[in-house]
């Protein structure tokens, strides 16, 4: 990465992600959720994004309004929030000495360097597990939500439990890599009869639905539309889980990487979600047994999610960002 300094002042935080088919969506969509945060926050904001982005990358990017750069400058007064598995320590370290305020967001403690302004951790039990003695942001109070689910939690919060399950969601991520979407269709018609299915997949694949209505959605800005009309969400093992418990929706989660299941396992242990396994691992017979076996106890996780999540955790990691 090259590096150009200049004594302009223009932007005061960047946001430093890649999104791609081989990286998914998971870094760029909480990125997008911390900086519509400050931008609220923020008498003034100059919010950026740098990274490798494709096309449809970009396009979320400019419909909330920022601004792609094609290099780093301007380091004078500027905050950068890095959040990639990639970065090594001597790109970070330049960085640094560049003159940019570093924040990093590290799901795996493999940025705990003394040089970082703030490590931001927002795992469930972080702060039991991530030992740092830098300044740091740790567990689900700043977790980054967007605005939209924030404000379907607050409705949630005022209407009664629904215990019946008419529609289910099926979101396995940016990129389904192992096809996995298919297969939780195909077990869920054998589950239920006579609901809703919805799959959100880029891809739109083929399905055969014998029992039940199935939609496929090739993405959309505002998930939480179909987050409110969910009874139950099946997901990948990343963002998703958190934010269907946010919203208060019992949900599963089939996880597409080992360091995702290992975190899918935190959060089941706390009734947070139910684990379906690794995607590589899935059939249809196996989710079949898994939903089978959730459906009797999903009512488990209704007050999990209200005493675990807080509403305001994507404003206190904004107002700690700001503080740097």
């Amino acid at each position: 990465m090259k590096i150009s300094i200049t004594m302009r002042t223009k932007a005061k935080y960047i946001f430093y992600c890649n999104a791609s088919k081989s990286t998914g969506l998971g870094h760029l969509s909480r990125s997008l959720n911390i900086a519509r945060q400050i931008s609220v926050l923020s008498n003034s904001p100059k919010v950026y994004f740098y990274g490798n982005y494709d096309l449809f990358a970009e396009q979320k990017i400019c419909f909330y309004s920022f601004k792609v750069l094609k290099e780093l400058r301007d380091a004078e007064n500027t905050t950068i929030i890095c959040d990639s598995y990639d970065f090594s320590q001597q790109h970070l370290l330049n960085l640094k000495r560049a003159g940019f305020k570093l924040c990093v967001i590290d799901d795996f403690n493999q940025y705990n360097f003394d040089f970082v302004n703030l490590l931001i951790n927002f795992r469930l039990n972080a702060d039991s597990f991530y030992q740092t003695t830098n300044p740091s942001c740790l567990g689900v109070n700043y977790f980054s939500f967007s605005p939209e689910l924030v404000a379907l939690r607050g409705e949630k919060l005022a209407l009664p439990y629904k215990n019946e399950i008419e529609k289910v969601l099926i979101f396995i991520g940016g990129y389904d890599a192992f096809g996995v979407g298919v297969k939780v269709i195909a077990a869920l018609d054998q589950v239920f009869t006579g609901i809703d299915f919805t799959l959100i997949d880029k891809e739109k694949p083929q399905l055969n639905v014998e029992n039940n209505k199935v939609e496929i959605v090739g993405f959309t800005e505002d998930i939480s539309s179909y987050f409110a009309d969910s009874d139950l969400i099946i997901s990948g093992g990343g963002l998703t889980k958190y934010e269907a418990g946010f919203c208060l929706i019992p949900n599963c989660s089939i996880s597409q990487t080992r360091e995702q299941h290992q975190d899918t396992l935190e959060l089941a242990k706390n009734n947070l979600t139910y684990d379906l396994g690794l995607a590589e691992d899935a059939s249809v017979d196996k989710l079949n047994q898994g939903i089978t076996s959730f459906i009797k106890q999903k009512t488990k996780q209704v007050n999990s999610f209200v005493e675990t999540y807080n509403t305001y955790s994507t404003r206190n990691l904004a107002l700690e960002i700001m503080k740097v």
